[in-house]
C-alpha cells in the first residue's frame, strides 16, 4: 500500500521532528511532504515553505498540497499537524480497507464534540467509528474522495477574520461543503487515532482556550 503523509507545520521544530522519526519508523510504503507556514528553521527533506501568512492564509497551504496530489498514485492520504503522535497506523490502514471503495473522509482526532458548527449530530456505527457531517483539517481518505471534491481550495474570504479574529481558519468547513455535495461519507474514531496534547495553539488560541483540541 502506498502511502501519503502531508504535514501543515508552524513553529514545532522539535515536535516535527519527532513525528518525521516516527513515520520513518513505520515499514510501510510511506511519502511524507511538510507544508510550512513560514518557521524560524529549514528542514532538509520534503519541506516546502511559504511567507507566514497565519490563519488567514492557512487556505492557500491546502491549495497548494491539493494541487501537488493531483497526479499522484497513491491508495491512502493522511493530512495531519506537526504538534501530533502516536500514529495508530494500522488502525488508519485497517479503517481504509473497510472504506476504500467508496469516497470518504476520516477525522483522526476525536476531541469529545458531540456536534460540529453545522449541528449535525454524529451516529454511532460500531465500537470504532461515528458516522459525522463534517471533517477538520487532520484527516485521512482515500483517492476517490480527492477526485470527488477537486484539488483545491478556493480563497477564504479575509474579512471572516476582521470581525472574529478566534475564528477558525475556514478550510475544514470549505471542505465540509464540498464533501457533502459531492454525496462523501466522513467519520470521526470513538478513540482518537493520534495523540494531540494540551499545548497552547499556534492558529487558533483563544479558540482553543475555550473548546481544547486533546484527544479523547
Amino acid at each position: 500500500m502506498k502511502i501519503r503523509i502531508i504535514i501543515f507545520s508552524y513553529q514545532r521544530e522539535q515536535m516535527l521532528k519527532n513525528l518525521i522519526k516516527e513515520i520513518k519508523a513505520f515499514t510501510e510504503d510511506i511519502v511524507y511532504t511538510i507544508i510550512d507556514d513560514g518557521s524560524d528553521f529549514i528542514l532538509q527533506d520534503n519541506f516546502y515553505q511559504f511567507k507566514h501568512g497565519g490563519k488567514p492564509k492557512f487556505w492557500e497551504k491546502w491549495d497548494y498540497a491539493l494541487k501537488m496530489l493531483k497526479n499522484d498514485t497513491s491508495d491512502l492520504f493522511i493530512f495531519m499537524p506537526s504538534d501530533v503522535s502516536d500514529i495508530y497506523l494500522p488502525n488508519i490502514i485497517d479503517r481504509h480497507n473497510q472504506l476504500k471503495h467508496n469516497p470518504y473522509a476520516y477525522n483522526l482526532i476525536n476531541d469529545g464534540r458531540e456536534n460540529c458548527w453545522n449541528a449535525i449530530k454524529p451516529v454511532q456505527l460500531d465500537a470504532y467509528s461515528f458516522k459525522v457531517g463534517f471533517t477538520d483539517c487532520g484527516f485521512f481518505c482515500n483517492k476517490n474522495l480527492l477526485n470527488k471534491i477537486g484539488y483545491y481550495v478556493n480563497e477564504i474570504n479575509p474579512r471572516r477574520f476582521l470581525f472574529n479574529p478566534p475564528i477558525s481558519s475556514g478550510v475544514g468547513q470549505q471542505l465540509t461543503w464540498r464533501m457533502r455535495k459531492a454525496n462523501c461519507a466522513m467519520y470521526t474514531p470513538v478513540h482518537s487515532l493520534v495523540y494531540h496534547g494540551s499545548h497552547v495553539s499556534l492558529m487558533h488560541e483563544v479558540e482553543r482556550i475555550k473548546t481544547p483540541l486533546i484527544s479523547k
